[in-house]
């Protein structure tokens, strides 16, 4: 979140979780964190979603559902309604 806006992300993978770190720019350190520096965070930093879908065997593919928006702070509770909606509809 910066200023008063916010993004949201979300997976419904129960294993999954936010990572966020309190730096910006190096999205190696993105892909490679499976925990983050924080819970949250009001400054721009680095952040994607950990989503772990196990090993896959040659030739298996997986999928993994993932939420994404950024909207005013006041449009969250918006988006979290939006996106559980469209969870449930699967």
């Amino acid at each position: 979140q910066s200023s008063d806006e916010a993004v949201f992300a979300f997976s419904p993978n129960p294993d999954s979780h936010a990572i966020i770190l309190q730096h910006y720019g190096n999205f190696a350190d993105v892909y490679a964190a499976t925990m983050s520096d924080m819970s949250r965070s009001s400054s721009d930093g680095a952040y994607g979603i950990y989503v772990p879908c196990g090993h896959l065997a040659r030739g298996e593919t997986k999928s993994a559902t993932i939420f994404y928006a950024a909207a005013g702070a006041s449009e969250l509770d918006h988006l979290l309604e939006v996106s559980a909606k469209a969870n449930s509809a699967g």
